[in-house]
């Protein structure tokens, strides 16, 4: 089978019961073996790990190290589901727009927030361009990630930006010491690495910087690295100029962004 990134020629892996294709270019990790009505249900109204209502707490996080290094105003919060995000967002007087995939959460925050305040990825009004797009813990669902980043791109205004975390493939066997284990819930599909992320937004002229983030509990600083999730990684797609100097003084100013909770 063909890498869905850049077409290159996969080897077969197996991890967690399913199969998986890896790229032997870009290192891009996916699998076929996934039920779509799954994928196409989302996480519901559970929302996040954290139960009903829980999570965000990266969202928002994002949002405000987006406005405080360039003053960016008008966001969309993508595959957001049943966190308070948006509420505290919007309390907060941010111009902001949610999204999920999941039906119920979409006519729960219209209802809470109004019509124009929350919307199914694919029905997001044409014309919509926001300054940052925040996608956490999205991009493993992906299935069909060209169609996926297609959508992304079409909503990200000339000089925004995309942003969100996810778990970075580390290379080896699928199946991880953290439980569950990442690959193994049926919604992920995807599994990313910085090269194939890297590859596939070259396409839209962007480039992209990855941090660690702090595992929840964790003592700063950690020079080991013992207490930092191992694979977790927060990324930011931006411009090759002066977005791209900005993050690269922030790396260097420190690898590891204080993000420490769901």
């Amino acid at each position: 089978m063909r890498c869905q990134i850049c077409d290159c020629d996969t080897t077969e892996m197996m991890g967690y019961g399913k199969l998986f294709h890896r790229c032997s270019s870009c290192g891009y990790v996916f699998t076929m073996t996934y039920d779509e009505t799954v994928l196409s249900r989302g996480m519901g109204m559970e929302g996040s790990w954290s139960g009903p209502g829980g999570g965000g707490y990266r969202e928002y996080c994002i949002v405000k190290i987006l406005q405080q290094l360039f003053g960016l105003e008008k966001f969309l919060l993508f595959g957001t589901g049943n966190t308070g995000t948006l509420s505290r967002l919007l309390s907060e007087g941010v111009d902001v727009i949610g999204s999920d995939i999941s039906q119920d959460v979409v006519d729960f925050k219209k209802a809470a927030h109004g019509r124009e305040r929350f919307y199914r990825p694919d029905a997001l009004p044409a014309d919509a361009r926001f300054d940052g797009i925040i996608a956490v813990e999205v991009i493993e669902h992906f299935s069909k990630p060209m169609e996926s980043f297609k959508i992304l791109f079409e909503h990200l205004a000339p000089s925004g930006v995309i942003a969100g975390t996810t778990d970075f493939y580390p290379g080896g066997p699928l199946e991880d010491e953290i439980s569950p284990g990442y690959m193994s819930p049926k919604g992920h599909v995807a599994y990313w690495s910085l090269s194939s992320l890297a590859r596939i937004v070259a396409t839209y002229g962007k480039g992209v910087t990855a941090f660690e983030m702090v595992r929840p509990g964790s003592i700063i600083p950690d020079e080991q690295f013992g207490k930092l999730w191992s694979n977790k990684r927060v990324f930011f797609i931006h411009d090759r100029e002066e977005q791209q100097r900005i993050f690269c003084d922030l790396y260097n100013d420190s690898a590891v962004l204080d993000i420490n909770m769901p």
